[in-house]
């Protein structure tokens, strides 16, 4: 009888243990996969108006000048002449 007993409890320990690990392996699958680290960089670009450094992409240009939104171009275009 006790080796009837050892063999359930074996064959009941198994079954958790695999119940768990598809369960473990069920978990890690449905995880969203980060993304992928690409080795591009963008150069950052000082607004002329407030000095915040802003991606090259999406720079605003006046006069020369590099302005982090239309805002600032606007602003630094409206400034009283001091010549």
């Amino acid at each position: 009888m006790s080796i009837l007993r050892l063999a359930l409890v074996l064959l009941v320990l198994a079954g958790v243990y695999l119940w768990l690990r598809k369960l473990s392996r069920d978990l890690e699958q449905s995880r969203p996969t980060p993304p992928e680290k690409t080795s591009a960089t963008e150069a950052m670009i000082q607004c002329r108006q407030c000095g915040v450094h802003v991606p090259q992409s999406e720079v605003v240009f006046a006069e020369g000048y590099t302005f982090c939104s239309t805002a600032h171009r606007d602003q630094y275009l409206q400034r009283p002449s001091t010549s």
